[in-house]
């Protein structure tokens, strides 16, 4: 289980904190995830997730992130 908190040390792309890693959600090639070094605080802006529409519409993660508290500033 992960404490988002303000996101600054998990890896958006590769650290489990959806339940498994948001490269396996999206279903996205091994040979892309050495480049892909974003942080989660990078999608929060002012206590809410600021992510491309997109993202959203994979399977359950909307409904994973709906889940999770974020911090409000």
């Amino acid at each position: 289980m992960w404490i988002v908190g303000t996101g600054d040390r998990i890896h958006f792309w590769t650290d489990n904190w959806l339940g498994e890693p948001l490269v396996d959600l999206v279903s996205l090639d091994v040979n892309f995830h050495g480049h892909l070094k974003g942080m989660v605080s990078e999608v929060i802006v002012n206590g809410t997730w600021n992510l491309p529409a997109v993202l959203t519409e994979f399977g359950d993660i909307k409904e994973r992130l709906d889940a999770l508290v974020l911090p409000h500033n």
